[in-house]
């Protein structure tokens, strides 16, 4: 019954992965502590060890199903998952230290290092992901 009202599948799909982006978002600023990191691996270990939470899990679920259709090349998730990047890169420049030299590159190092070390947890490799995560620079 959805699929009446948007014009095709894909929007249906875009509309749904932007409305768990968003839920994603609401999720990490309710774990999160208020104020600022002091620092970006701070704010990389503090992400990394939220989102490793068992609430989190079907949003990485979701996440990694995303990640295999942009693999595949598929239009709608390369485009959510841009958006959903997009997002979470203000997120990150939103929660560095408020006296970060380089908010926007900083930002971009953490979301990196954050996805990567993400990823090795899920294949079982968390104490490469966590020595990546204590080698990020301040």
């Amino acid at each position: 019954m959805l699929l009446y009202h948007f014009d095709s599948k894909e929007q249906l799909v875009t509309a749904l992965l932007d409305h768990l982006a968003m839920q994603f978002t609401l999720a990490l600023d309710s774990h999160f502590p208020a104020e600022r990191s002091p620092s970006r691996r701070a704010c990389a270990e503090a992400v990394y060890e939220i989102t490793g939470q068992s609430d989190f899990a079907p949003f990485l679920r979701v996440w990694w199903d995303i990640v295999a259709g942009c693999a595949g090349g598929n239009a709608a998730y390369l485009g959510a998952a841009g958006r959903i990047m997009d997002q979470l890169l203000v997120w990150v420049v939103d929660h560095l230290p408020e006296d970060d030299p380089d908010p926007r590159g900083g930002a971009r190092a953490v979301l990196t290092v954050i996805e990567g070390a993400q990823m090795l947890r899920v294949i079982g490799r968390d104490e490469i992901a966590k020595a990546g995560l204590c080698a990020l620079e301040g």
